[in-house]
């Protein structure tokens, strides 16, 4: 895991993991909210991965 990766993942989505858990854990309990936190966290880890894994096929495809 690059020191890039570290970053983002501790660093700038600390203050979502923090919401996330107030939610799962806070009182009165709404899990619609939940849910829609949790989906938000994994679509910005799949677009993460998927924008570090899309140029680097490119380069198999096209070599320069």
């Amino acid at each position: 895991m690059s020191l890039g990766m570290f970053v983002i993942f501790a660093v700038v989505l600390a203050p979502l993991y923090i919401v996330l858990l107030g939610w799962i854990f806070g009182e009165p309990r709404e899990y619609k909210p939940v849910a829609f936190g949790v989906a938000v966290l994994v679509a910005l880890t799949l677009m993460m991965v998927a924008a570090s894994i899309v140029p680097n096929l490119f380069r198999f495809v096209i070599p320069t």
